[in-house]
């Protein structure tokens, strides 16, 4: 694992600080590589003026500070809503992130494959029917601005386990979106973390590490 590339996630900062403080904060403790929670009033796309637009890479290299990855959180979105209307503004959302993530030479984005209700959960073919005109769309604009997205296994999305998200990709068949693999959440839901990792080793380009009980949901230092 030597010469391994680590990153810290800002979302612990989601409330306190804005992503560039948050960034120089982490800074002032060593860190040098990022991964950027974009959720508001942490860091949010169409909140930047055009100057901060601008201006944020160079302010970041001249602290030595670089950005690995963008990560839209399943927040206020659904990008597998049965609701057209909805869906379609979840995708125009990630869509924001993906040009944002070219312009500044950032190459992953990481998305949540949309959510269901844990209270009513549908047949799986409709949200994989949904995640396949989603995601493509997606990948194809991904492909425009040089970016790759990264999908993650979360416990309250549609494809919860990793053996969900690999069936999914297998479904949409492009090459060019991986996955974020999540410790924590793979933990939490029941699963091998090892043998998830050898089960999605052609398709993982990030790791998210924290530590989980399988009672509490949480995401806690190591």
């Amino acid at each position: 694992m030597a010469g391994m590339p680590v990153s810290a996630f800002t979302t612990s900062y989601m409330f306190q600080m804005n992503a560039l403080q948050a960034m120089r904060h982490l800074g002032e403790m060593g860190y040098r590589r990022f991964t950027v929670l974009v959720s508001p009033p942490h860091f949010w796309v169409p909140q930047l003026s055009a100057q901060e637009r601008k201006e944020m890479p160079g302010q970041l290299a001249q602290h030595g500070l670089e950005i690995a990855a963008f990560c839209f959180p399943s927040i206020d979105n659904n990008l597998t809503s049965f609701a057209a209307e909805l869906r379609r503004e979840s995708v125009n959302a990630v869509k924001e992130v993906l040009t944002l993530a070219g312009e500044w030479g950032i190459g992953n984005v990481v998305v949540i494959p949309g959510k269901v209700s844990p209270l009513l959960p549908p047949p799986p073919d409709l949200p994989m029917q949904c995640f396949v005109e989603t995601f493509q769309e997606l990948a194809e604009h991904a492909k425009s601005t040089g970016t790759r997205i990264l999908v993650e296994n979360v416990p309250m999305s549609a494809f919860p386990h990793a053996t969900d998200v690999m069936r999914a990709l297998d479904a949409l068949d492009d090459d060019s979106v991986g996955i974020l693999y999540d410790f924590a959440n793979g933990t939490f839901v029941g699963d091998d973390p090892c043998a998830d990792l050898r089960l999605v080793k052609d398709r993982l380009g990030m790791c998210d590490a924290s530590d989980t009980g399988t009672e509490l949901f949480r995401h806690g230092p190591i």
